[in-house]
């Protein structure tokens, strides 16, 4: 299996370039994001990457699995505008609460845009959506993800709340008060 760690040098920078996101506070440097897959096309005149066969993606902030990944860059550089990942998609991600999110589905649309100051940024999952959390199973025809806002919106949601669990404490044991029989003093 061929190995790319995103080898052109103008897919290297847009990933790992931080957007000038006017509506949002000052992020620490990422590390770096680590694209394998079995061969990779690029265009450079379109600014378009296609990873396909085995795609496997580390970042920073989420792994991702599919068949096939396609990111397109806008003509001025910088963010990805949109990632388009096929087949098999698997997500997962840790939260700040360091426990795993799970998402999976047939395809994941990403796209990102900033207009008049504005960041609108989504992640659109079709094909047998599901995400697993610790809290929560939901399922769906349609999954949408608002980033910028922190919301989700689910077409058809179907789901199970998981209870919180509670930590265990070991309390004290309760013990039978002692009963004593009176004294006889014979028959």
């Amino acid at each position: 299996m061929k190995i790319f760690l995103l080898g052109l040098s103008m897919f290297a920078l847009v990933m790992n370039a931080q957007a000038a996101d006017t509506n949002a506070p000052a992020k620490p440097p990422r590390g770096a994001t680590r694209i394998e897959s079995d061969s990779l096309d690029a265009d450079l005149k379109t600014r378009t990457a296609v990873y396909k066969g085995n795609v496997r993606v580390n970042d920073p902030q989420m792994n991702l699995t599919c068949d096939l990944l396609t990111i397109i860059i806008p003509a001025t550089g910088g963010h990805p505008e949109k990632m388009i990942a096929d087949g098999h998609v698997v997500m997962l991600a840790t939260d700040e609460k360091g426990q795993t999110n799970r998402a999976t589905g047939d395809k994941v649309i990403y796209t990102y845009k900033i207009e008049s100051g504005v960041t609108n940024e989504f992640v659109e999952l079709t094909g047998n959506p599901q995400i697993v959390t610790p809290q929560a199973n939901m399922i769906g025809e349609k999954i949408y993800w608002d980033r910028a806002n922190n919301k989700i919106f689910v077409e058809r949601p179907r789901g199970e709340l998981q209870p919180e669990s509670k930590p265990q404490t070991n309390s004290p044991a309760v013990s039978e008060p002692k009963t004593t029989a009176p004294a006889t003093n014979g028959p």
